[in-house]
């Protein structure tokens, strides 16, 4: 949990691209699921005053097809906020600083890094970890319902996820020069969570 008693203030927040080589490192070591992700992604650093304190990464999702509610997309126009690790004792709010200017940047650079264009993006919630979901509702996300089969790793390697999870999703912003709108669906949220 961030320092409650520090304030962030967004100028003292940078996030730049990072190699994934060392975001790999810092997820391999610290984070609940040490297993290196093999898809296409791009990991971005955190600093705070100078200092790293975060690491971000995005990929592109598992699987051929989307959750149903939000099968209007396909699969190559959704980029998953797959993992995120931040030191311990920084400012509170930090997380959804520095995942909005991450989202921010993401469209962009993955159309720079591999001629794709990213529509919306979409970040599992893993309810065996008791992941809060605070931060996705503070950045705009919806739920579009819980996975009943979700990926699951039955190997503490891999973080003892038995597939619990929520998905949640937000409409990404578009590249300037292209002409296109992002319409997410309706679809009732998950309240009791």
């Amino acid at each position: 949990m961030g320092d409650l008693t520090q304030f962030i203030y967004r100028k003292n927040v940078t996030v730049e691209k990072c190699s994934n080589d060392e975001a790999d490192k810092i997820f391999i070591e610290k984070y609940w699921m040490n297993r290196k992700r093999r898809s296409r992604r791009i990991s971005y650093s955190v600093e705070h005053l100078g200092e790293k304190v975060a690491w971000i990464q995005c990929a592109d999702p598992f699987g051929t097809k989307l959750a149903k509610p939000l099968q209007l997309f396909d699969i190559n126009d959704a980029i998953e906020l797959a993992r995120g690790y931040f030191l311990e004792n920084i400012p509170c709010n930090i997380e959804s600083c520095a995942i909005a200017m991450v989202l921010r940047k993401i469209t962009i650079d993955w159309f720079l890094a591999f001629n794709v264009l990213k529509k919306i993006v979409i970040v599992y919630q893993d309810l065996d970890i008791e992941q809060q979901g605070v931060v996705y509702r503070a950045l705009g996300f919806k739920s579009y319902g819980s996975c009943k089969r979700a990926r699951y790793y039955s190997k503490p390697k891999h973080g003892n996820s038995t597939g619990k999870k929520i998905i949640w999703a937000r409409a990404l912003r578009p590249i300037n020069g292209k002409h296109y709108k992002v319409f997410m669906p309706l679809y009732p949220s998950i309240t009791n969570v």
